[in-house]
């Protein structure tokens, strides 16, 4: 379901239904699924679950970093619900790549990170809007 009420305005021009996490998420599985891509980077991701149930038979691993200040926190606590915190979700096709080593960034630094990466790095960045 949405937490999307009537008076919301942000998304005025979108069928209500589409909003539905039920419709958005398979209307994803049916993209991911015809493209086949080897890399997928996604942030605001608070059904972590639901894509790897659908996309770990299809042979993607993934690295998951959940917002220590998430805004779903926040929400579900304002609106009496228990949502799971978003974040950013990288997936990879494990026929083409292999993960050798994952690093979290946030406020701290991962220092043991190397500075020299010959490797496929992939970053995922969620950036907060200046008010």
């Amino acid at each position: 379901s949405t937490i999307y009420d009537a008076a919301d305005t942000r998304f005025s021009h979108a069928d209500r239904r589409c909003l539905h996490f039920s419709y958005r998420g398979f209307r994803l599985i049916e993209e991911i699924t015809r493209w086949k891509p080897d890399v997928i980077t996604a942030q605001e991701v608070d059904r972590i679950q639901f894509f790897k149930h659908y996309l770990s038979p299809l042979g993607y691993k993934c690295v998951h970093t959940v917002k220590p200040q998430s805004a779903c926190l926040r929400i579900g606590n304002k609106v009496g619900k228990q949502l799971p915190p978003d974040g950013s979700a990288v997936f990879f096709n494990s026929s083409t790549f292999a993960l050798v080593k994952d690093y979290k960034f946030g406020k701290h630094v991962d220092r043991g990170a190397p500075k020299d990466i010959r490797n496929l790095a992939v970053a995922v960045a969620h950036l907060k809007h200046k008010q």
